[in-house]
């Protein structure tokens, strides 16, 4: 006998069809009632947001100074109450949904009404006072009532609450001084009769929905089919197409995998050469090279870190769209980030005549929470973009602020070509500029923009662009950045071209690559320091046991033993009290390599191709200086007393030739005082607090454009580290010199 799911069975049909209607109505039957709930439930959140937005604008509208001065009964009838309830008044009669409007107060531990707009007697007839009087004490006062009178945030009840008005549901909303300190809410009662009628139309609706879900099934019942071997077919195809889909996700993995292999190989292979190249370019820089022989290194140093820059943006771009870039969490100063930026644009600027300037709007946080790196390559893409277009003029940088701890807008501004609307749809997408033209006549990769506005939208903000042609272009974000007590990130000073610091002691460079280590040791002798080498890791720990090595410049990948590995082994066997600093040398540069290379025991990090001016900053952490001989802590007569391009800069900063002269007068003033105190306490030798004074003496030198004074500033904070205080008294008394030179030629720029 055939069963009776058998193709063969005579009443197959129908058994299917009778099972396709069931599951099919009481789906629909299902699926019904939970429309019913979830559209009740968010029937009941429009309500709650209605009741929070009317008691928010309500909030907004009384005068907070005026409602204080109502605490007397008496003032009832008064024209004081009848100016402070009027805004509540046309509230009330523009909506037919409210039934009560107020203001409430908290006054020792008690709730008070103040403002009641509803006429006094009982409109309803429910031998009740409708009007509430001023200062009548809020028996039913709730806890989330009590909440938002502490100066919590707009709420509403959670469920209808049943008083002698009857049943409402209330919302509520702070109001505050000009102190922003609580003085009351505003409370805001709907009768919930009028939404009743909306359930009573979702029920009809739903009771509909069911006769058409029974009409439904009965048609699918009939329509069901019994083609067993179609249905296997299908499942058979189904089948087929999913082999076939997973097999071509499984190559575009690997596909994927090899695309970030090679990437990583190629970064790799090619920062090795650039490593090479910038840091034999360093050195010549910092050596005896004439004017024009410099002029050659700096084209060579530029263009090499202009490819480093491209492959960087491939990097990043590849990065971000594998989904594996991931942002630091870290202390820093957006402050800080801004004028490193500028530094690093300042020359460019200055070359083509442009003002660069940075302006703190409102209470932005000294220190905040986030990435100051990928923050500093936003910014940085932006301001250079800026410069690169901008003719006349100038770009400015502003960092703005509403509240303290608040989110902090950063804004690139130009004065310079514009963009059309077609060029400003396409700025964000990797590899396009504006128009062909752009690549012909600045260059660059066209993913600057694209991989800022990516990097912006990880640190959880969006960036804007509004140009127009002729009229300059304007990018602007905003990030969430948290405020902190925490001391912020240190950042590495460059070390002026030709001019570098002498280190004590001996320093052992790990390095399979031969290139590498060339470049390397002449880096640390250039810095005065004895070295020897070791060709990998087991190399180095066998040197290492004997002693002599004052710090370790480890490459992390090598054969055999690689640096991660070979720096544990070291901590492993370190004797106790004793820690021999290890700084990384690694062409792989993302947060998670710094930090494998933190757990390993390293010290200190530097991304290759390695820059002597950061070399020189990282081992001045461990180092000792070598004291400076007395030749050494005086400026070089070359560089100039008061750079003519500042000075034109400054000038063209506003129309009138008051404000220059003011803002001279006012770094002498400044300055001459301080000056004083930094000769006095060198000669002294007084160093407590010496080298950040000058340190900061120097900014403001380098602002109004005395680069002698600068160099002299930076000397004497280098000399106050080397403990010499006879080298010292030598460097306060060159100061004072330089700076009466320069003090002479400001005076003579602000006579007319």
């Amino acid at each position: 006998m055939a069963s009776l799911w058998s193709n063969s069975h005579p009443t197959q049909p129908l058994i299917l069809g009778l099972a396709a209607a069931v599951v099919v109505f009481g789906t629909a039957v299902l699926s019904g009632g939970t429309l019913y709930v979830r559209g009740r439930e968010a029937l009941i959140d429009e309500v709650r947001s209605d009741l929070r937005r009317t008691a928010v604008v309500a909030a907004a509208s009384i005068d907070s100074s005026l409602h204080r001065q109502l605490t007397d009964p008496a003032l009832e009838d008064s024209p004081a109450y009848q100016q402070a309830v009027a805004p509540l008044r046309n509230i009330l009669r523009s909506s037919t949904s409210i039934r009560f409007i107020y203001t409430l107060v908290l006054k020792d531990g008690k709730v008070y009404f103040v403002l009641d707009p509803t006429p006094k007697g009982d409109a309803d007839g429910d031998m009740v006072e409708d009007h509430s009087f001023l200062m009548e004490v809020y028996e039913e006062a709730n806890p989330v009532l009590r909440a938002v009178l502490a100066g919590g945030p707009a709420a509403t009840d959670q469920e209808p609450v049943t008083d002698r008005w009857g049943t409402t549901i209330s919302g509520y909303a702070a109001f505050h001084d000009d102190l922003g300190n609580a003085v009351g809410c505003v409370g805001v009662d709907i009768d919930l009769d009028s939404y009743e009628q909306r359930l009573s139309g979702m029920r009809s609706a739903m009771g509909l929905g069911v006769l058409l879900a029974l009409g439904c099934s009965a048609l699918v019942g009939l329509v069901v089919a019994r083609s067993t071997s179609s249905l296997r077919q299908a499942r058979l195809l189904a089948d087929e197409n999913a082999r076939v889909l997973k097999a071509e996700r499984m190559a575009a993995e690997r596909a994927n995998r090899s695309k970030d292999e090679f990437l990583a190989v190629m970064t790799h292979e090619i920062r090795t050469p650039l490593n090479a190249v910038l840091g034999l370019t360093d050195l010549l820089i910092a050596s005896d090279a004439d004017s024009e022989q410099r002029r050659h290194l700096s084209t060579i140093r530029t263009s090499g870190e202009h490819l480093l820059s491209m492959i960087n943006d491939i990097l990043d771009h590849s990065k971000i769209d594998a989904g594996r870039m991931t942002l630091e969490e870290l202390p820093f100063s957006p402050k800080e980030s801004g004028e490193e930026v500028l530094s690093l644009m300042r020359e460019a600027a200055q070359a083509k005549g442009l003002r660069l300037e940075l302006l703190i709007d409102g209470p932005v946080s000294e220190r905040v929470v986030g990435d100051p790196v990928r923050l500093r390559q936003v910014l940085l893409n932006l301001v250079s973009n800026a410069v690169k277009f901008t003719n006349a003029g100038g770009v400015t940088v502003t960092m703005r602020a509403t509240h303290p701890g608040g989110a902090i807008t950063f804004s690139v501004v130009d004065t310079g070509v514009g963009m059309d609307e077609a060029s400003r749809s396409r700025v964000f997408t990797p590899f396009t500029q504006g128009d062909s033209s752009i690549t012909r006549r600045f260059g660059g990769t066209g993913l600057g923009l694209s991989i800022s506005q990516r990097l912006v939208k990880l640190m959880g903000g969006l960036i804007t662009v509004e140009s127009a042609p002729g009229r300059g272009t304007a990018f602007a974000f905003t990030l969430p950045l948290r405020a902190t007590d925490r001391p912020t990130t240190s950042v590495l000073r460059s070390t002026p071209s030709g001019q570098v610091p002498s280190f004590r002691g001996r320093v052992l460079v790990v390095d399979d690559r031969e290139v590498n280590r060339q470049v390397a040791v002449a880096m640390v002798k250039r810095l005065g320091l004895e070295v020897d080498e070791a060709a990998d890791g087991r190399a180095a720990l066998d040197r290492l046991v004997h002693g002599g090595i004052d710090l370790v410049l480890m490459d992390c990948q090598m054969p055999e033993l690689d640096g991660i590995a070979t720096t544990a082994e070291l901590r492993l066997h370190e004797a106790a009290g004793k820690h021999l600093p290890v700084i990384a040398l690694s062409a792989a540069v993302t947060p998670s390599d710094r930090e494998r290379c933190r757990q390993a025991g390293m010290d200190g990090f530097l991304a290759k191709p390695v820059r002597l001016d950061l070399l020189a900053g990282e081992l001045s952490r461990f180092l000792h200086l070598k004291t400076p001989s007395p030749e050494a802590t005086r400026p070089a007569a070359g560089v100039v007393v008061l750079e003519r391009q500042v000075i034109t800069t400054l000038r063209s900063l506003d129309t009138n030739p008051a404000v220059f002269v003011h803002m001279i007068d006012t770094y002498l003033r400044e300055a001459t005082e301080t000056i004083a105190t930094i000769v006095f306490d060198g000669v002294s030798a007084r160093r407590e607090g010496l080298a950040e004074c000058a340190h900061a003496m120097k900014g403001a030198a380098l602002t109004i454009g005395l680069s002698r004074l600068a160099q002299a500033l930076d000397t004497v904070e280098n000399v106050v580290l080397s403990g010499d205080d006879q080298a010292l008294a030598g460097a306060a008394t060159d100061l004072e010199q330089v700076f009466a030179e320069g003090s002479a030629a400001l005076r003579a720029e602000r006579s007319p």
